[in-house]
């Protein structure tokens, strides 16, 4: 089942936060979209621990809950997200690297003299 966002949903999460983008993924043939927004540094230092965690479960479900922080739609709230994680499964690792990347994790560091 295709999930589409369009102009004016982004819009109106843009004006929530206007760092909020669109993502869009191909998978198995079917286009899903969200609309996720940098974590906040609180957000950032739960999941670090998440993944720090000795608990096996707590670092399994790190990029999950990195997800839930970061989406605006679908609402993680309601049970739309949770239903898209059921029915895509690895989707918290499919775009744990965009994630990252609105996080601020980047290999384009430049030392100057």
């Amino acid at each position: 089942m295709a999930r589409l966002v369009t102009d004016e949903e982004l819009n109106l999460h843009k004006t929530k936060n206007a760092r909020a983008k669109r993502l869009t993924l191909q998978i198995m043939g079917e286009q899903v979209e969200l609309v996720v927004r940098p974590p906040s540094r609180a957000e950032y230092i739960q999941y670090k621990a998440l993944v720090n965690s000795d608990k096996p479960e707590e670092n399994a479900g790190a990029r999950y809950q990195l997800l839930v922080f970061c989406s605006m739609s679908p609402d993680p709230k309601t049970s739309d997200l949770s239903q898209l994680v059921d029915q895509y499964p690895a989707l918290p690792d499919s775009i744990w690297p965009t994630l990252g990347k609105l996080a601020g994790i980047t290999n384009e560091i430049t030392l100057g003299e």
